[in-house]
């Protein structure tokens, strides 16, 4: 027959496992020795946790105080054992062990096993908790699908406490349309609830992120079109991996998804996945696989290939313009690169805003290389000036780097 312990048990071996708690305390003891600390610990309802601590109560097993919480403002009730209850808990534990059970797996959620945990869950329950895991801070219960439910591990503040362990085993058993599920909720979680959760850049990288797990790829293709200068000015390797697992590319967005991926590569020197988003590049925009390409013998110090691969371009291209100045700049030639730059005129008014920017970042560069750091600050300006809106970010931080 199967060891079993009942709830009041359970109560009594948790709290026998925060006995070192000073009693005297009465502002810094910790959450998870109130009766809500009680409850997540352990996933049960509040209601049943309140039920059996009155009865633990009763029985002299355990002491009620009132004090202040770590990291709390107001003061809880706290739960502590009793000498009585000392020794209910040794006799907890001792017929936990002749009977070969760890009896602190039965009563930490975290530690349990992922499939038995969810099989015990209603489907609402089992949702809510995939949505909470799947989602990678800690999230106000008010967020949570229906509302959250009365076991969802929270901490004094009411937020998720998912524990890396939890998490883990909580994605590892569920199936991939669970997956598919959670991600999508994350997804739109994030979109709908930024505020509260951080701020636009965190929002675009974890929304990207779910999107690209919940399968919903037209949804991620737009949102890196759309966002291209944030994403490229605020790259992470976990960025890098989310771009690099997007895929299948409509046709429509290969151009815009595959240059932010290839900047973000560079950023991060991840050299191999530049080469092979170049290929996916041969079969649908030519000159701009030869620009990365040009950009790739320059990362590798091929100058001289850099630039045989830029004057076999058509040198009308303000682009190859552009990136053929940036050659001249780092081989120190700063006159001439300037010369092209001031050549290419009147860029905004073809609709090449982008082009512009590189115009006058460059021309930026230039300038503090001179020493000329009123006419620096000067062209990042005008080059704050032409993006829009959702790119200032990335100029801002150069203004940051380049002007002291």
């Amino acid at each position: 027959m199967d060891y079993i312990i009942s709830v009041k048990d359970k109560i009594v071996a948790h709290l026998f496992r925060n006995r070192h708690v000073n009693p005297n305390d009465i502002y810094n003891l910790p959450w998870d020795i109130t009766q809500d600390g009680i409850a997540s610990s352990l996933g049960i309802t509040r209601a049943h946790a309140s039920i059996e601590l009155k009865r633990l109560k009763e029985s002299a097993m355990v002491d009620e105080k009132q004090a202040h919480i770590k990291g709390g403002k107001v003061r809880r009730k706290c739960y502590m054992l009793t000498p009585l209850g000392l020794d209910h808990a040794k006799n907890i534990l001792e017929k936990a062990e002749s009977n070969n059970v760890d009896i602190y797996s039965m009563i930490d959620m975290k530690r349990q096993d992922p499939a038995m945990l969810l099989e015990g869950m209603t489907d609402a329950d089992r949702y809510c908790l995939g949505c909470a895991c799947t989602i990678r801070i800690p999230l106000h219960k008010s967020l949570l699908p229906n509302g959250g439910f009365s076991t969802m591990p929270l901490d004094v503040t009411g937020r998720t406490a998912i524990s890396d362990l939890l998490r883990k085993n909580v994605l590892s058993v569920a199936t991939p349309d669970e997956l598919l599920s959670w991600h999508s909720f994350a997804a739109d979680c994030w979109l709908d609830h930024v505020k509260e959760l951080g701020d636009d850049t965190n929002m675009l990288h974890e929304r990207l992120y779910h999107l690209v797990n919940a399968g919903r790829i037209i949804d991620a293709c737009r949102l890196v079109s759309s966002h291209m200068h944030e994403l490229i000015s605020t790259t992470t390797d976990d960025l890098c991996e989310t771009l690099q697992s997007l895929y299948p590319i409509p046709e429509k967005y290969i151009k815009d998804v595959i240059s932010t991926r290839i900047e973000a590569d560079i950023d991060t020197n991840d050299l191999k996945d530049v080469k092979k988003c170049i290929e996916i590049l041969e079969g649908s925009d030519t000159n701009l696989a030869k620009m990365y390409s040009s950009d790739l013998a320059y990362i590798n110090g091929d100058r001289k290939r850099a630039m045989e691969i830029l004057d076999s371009m058509d040198l009308r291209d303000p682009m190859v313009n552009i990136r053929i100045a940036r050659l001249m700049f780092e081989d120190g030639e700063y006159k001439g690169a300037r010369i092209i730059l001031n050549s290419l005129k009147g860029i905004c008014d073809i609709g090449r805003v982008d082009i512009a920017v590189e115009k006058f970042i460059l021309l930026a560069r230039i300038d503090k290389a001179e020493g000329k750091d009123s006419d620096c600050y000067a062209h990042l300006m005008k080059a704050r000036a032409s993006v829009p809106e959702k790119g200032k970010r990335r100029i801002d931080l150069l203004i940051h780097s380049m002007i002291s």
